[in-house]
């Protein structure tokens, strides 16, 4: 059976276009709500960042984690809440974004560290908790949607990381690869595959060491001590054990990902 290896993708493989393009066009949207309106728009962002939030706490509160993810009615709910009009279709707002230079990217050594791994005989899909609907285009528009023979995300599955669910069905996984404790390295380690971290956080002396051997050394367990709690999205899953969050193995960057390692 041929080695199935899984990506994420913001902040692993891609930038998508949130940060730069969807994102603020959201939050000019619900400034014109009339509950914001002669507000500051430092002061109204806040309050539509603190109701996106607060919306999305709701929703993993309740173990919901699929719904925690879907922009479109949470950012919906939000513009209601301050008296805005609807927001647009933000799968929309995704592709016209994909078009706007200097939105979306893909981050270094992505596509030679995909190409490596399928021209060593790895097959490859995306595991992402962006919604498909909204991750597709930006991976079509970046060239690298025909890296991955599926994507896997919470509105097609129905689930999402750590979630094991969201990988079920995937024969011959081997491994995961993403940068968020909580959601990669936890679902990794619950479907008993290799975690693969990344972290542009990792410090220099064991940045210098075998990627192979850093997770070994003594001193990453002291170092992964002082940084595990300070991680995204613990409160939403205090049932992780601290031992569920170690990684097999910690990069600072995708070019580190090499067949060699995940064949170990």
């Amino acid at each position: 059976m041929r080695s199935v290896v899984s990506f994420d993708l913001d902040g692993v493989l891609i930038q998508n276009p949130f940060k730069r393009g969807v994102g603020p066009h959201l939050r000019a949207h619900v400034r014109a709500g009339v509950e914001l309106r002669g507000l500051e728009q430092e002061e109204a962002d806040r309050r539509i960042h603190d109701a996106v939030s607060a919306a999305v706490a709701v929703r993993m509160n309740r173990g919901d984690l699929a719904a925690a993810y879907d922009w479109d009615v949470i950012f919906s709910e939000v513009a209601r809440g301050f008296g805005a009009d609807p927001v647009p279709d933000v799968a929309g707002l995704v592709g016209h974004y994909c078009a706007v230079p200097e939105t979306i990217w893909l981050l270094d050594r992505a596509l030679a560290t995909l190409d490596r791994l399928v021209d060593a005989g790895f097959g490859l899909v995306a595991t992402t908790n962006g919604f498909r609907r909204y991750q597709l285009p930006v991976l079509e528009a970046l060239g690298i949607a025909d890296r991955f023979e599926r994507v896997l995300a919470p509105d097609t599955t129905g689930f999402a990381k750590p979630d094991p669910r969201i990988l079920a069905g995937v024969a011959g996984l081997v491994a995961h690869v993403g940068d968020m404790l909580y959601h990669d390295v936890l679902v990794a380690r619950r479907l008993g595959v290799t975690a693969v971290w990344v972290t542009d956080a990792l410090p220099d002396e064991l940045a210098a060491l075998p990627v192979a051997t850093r997770t070994g050394d003594p001193g990453f367990a002291a170092w992964f001590e002082r940084v595990r709690d300070a991680q995204p999205y613990r409160s939403a899953h205090p049932e992780a054990r601290p031992e569920d969050l170690v990684p097999h193995h910690v990069v600072r960057h995708v070019g580190e990902v090499t067949p060699d390692l995940l064949a170990e």
